[in-house]
């Protein structure tokens, strides 16, 4: 990392026989409330199987980019706001969607059948290729938090909308310490989209969540 008058500068190599790769960030200071910034990285390779005729395999390990491009505003009251756009090149393209879309829908049908135990095979195998995150390659993320609001807890909510689908994740969290001892937090959380989209396809729409964490 090099500091260049309100610039920090960085370039990072990473040297593995497995994925190596190589990564560049950028950002600019404007004032004293405004960030603005980039980073791209190149690996080769990517860890998600796609699906093709039916059959689960291994992507072709070309270079893959992955990028991110925002900013971060700090308000006079501490408010805090991060807008990003970010593109992840291993996520999954149109057309490799919708190849898991229509082999899980005709998998679905097939364990009525004959081949059933080799239908369940596959839909296991579907059911990790859904489990991976991010899922697809384009998204808008935005955040507010702010480090004392609502009985001086921190305060936070989150946007991530799913540029290719349309689909959205909304999550909302406060945290309160009280004293040394312990930390309270709560977290609610909503998801969606159509029943194929990537937080559409999620088997809830809305989730709480509560944490209690001691310190000793």
């Amino acid at each position: 990392m090099r500091n260049v008058g309100n610039m920090d500068v960085g370039l990072q190599i990473l040297l593995t026989d497995h994925r190596p790769g190589v990564g560049f960030n950028w950002s600019k200071t404007i004032g004293e409330s405004l960030v603005i910034y980039t980073e791209s990285a190149f690996r080769r390779g990517r860890d998600q199987l796609i699906v093709v005729n039916g059959e689960v395999t291994s992507p072709s390990s070309g270079w893959i980019p992955n990028s991110v491009i925002g900013s971060n505003y700090t308000f006079a009251n501490a408010l805090n706001l991060i807008i990003e756009y970010q593109h992840n090149g291993a996520g999954y393209s149109a057309s490799e969607w919708r190849a898991i879309k229509t082999s899980t829908e005709s998998t679905l049908l097939d364990i009525y059948g004959p081949g059933a135990l080799s239908a369940f095979t596959l839909l296991g195998q579907y059911n990790n290729i859904i489990g991976h995150n991010p899922l697809r390659q384009n998204y808008a993320f935005v955040r507010f938090s702010h480090p004392n609001w609502l009985m001086d807890g921190e305060s936070s909510v989150l946007w991530l909308k799913n540029l290719d689908d349309g689909s959205y994740v909304l999550r909302a969290r406060w945290d309160k310490d009280f004293g040394n001892s312990y930390k309270f937090g709560i977290m609610a959380e909503t998801l969606r989209g159509s029943s194929w989209s990537e937080f559409g396809i999620r088997p809830w729409e809305w989730s709480l969540v509560t944490d209690i964490a001691w310190y000793f």
